[in-house]
């Protein structure tokens, strides 16, 4: 059965409406995200050598009182490093720079170099918009912290309550003997990623 013109007739009028009045209005397409951007950048370095333990238990120095990297460890040339949903790679002196990432505080940033995985985490005050958040080198002690943060999150912690128990988490011998193990892990060359129960045990399964 064909449709009449009196059907047709508003059907079409008020199609043509609509496209003239969206046109007008100015809408801003989906994929316009709202906020002004910041960025992350940082460096992943790795042990040149991998050995059983090869630290002994002393661990590269936690990023903001020491940035100096051990004599073994190189620069991680081609590292996928992330941020969901961003991703990028390490140049050839292991630098990166992760860029259109919303504004926030405790974002993960994993690097996954061949077996190994090395973390850091944006703290407070965080990756601001328009801003450059300088991640320094990831180390062990930063991959500890990343470990336990994305274990918070995985217990649905609230993102407020995440910095007060991030300052009194690592004030404990737990979190020194945490940063240890992940060194150890770390300096063999494994991936700390396949030690389930890592951050609730502080020791491999």
């Amino acid at each position: 059965m064909k449709l009449s013109t009196k059907i047709i007739l508003p059907i079409i009028l008020i199609s043509a409406l609509l496209i003239l009045l969206n046109g007008c209005s100015g809408t801003v397409p989906d994929d316009s995200p709202g906020y002004t951007p910041g960025s992350i950048t940082g460096r992943i370095m790795v042990p040149e050598d991998c050995s059983d333990c090869l630290t002994g238990g002393q661990c590269f120095p936690p990023r903001g009182i020491n940035d100096d990297i051990p004599d073994h460890w190189v620069a991680a040339e081609d590292a996928i490093v992330t941020v969901v949903p961003h991703a990028t790679l390490t140049d050839e002196d292991g630098y990166y720079t992760l860029t259109n990432v919303e504004p926030g505080v405790y974002y993960v940033i994993t690097a996954t170099y061949k077996n190994l995985v090395l973390k850091d985490v944006v703290e407070p005050d965080g990756v601001e918009a328009g801003e450059t958040y300088e991640a320094g080198t990831a180390n062990c002690y930063s991959t500890a912290l990343g470990l336990y943060v994305e274990y918070l999150w995985d217990m649905e912690v609230d993102a407020g309550d995440i910095e007060s128990m991030v300052e009194a988490y690592i004030e404990t011998d737990k979190f020194t003997e945490l940063v240890d193990t992940v060194c150890c892990i770390i300096e063999d060359c494994d991936n700390i990623t396949n030690y389930c129960c890592l951050v609730e045990c502080d020791e491999p399964e």
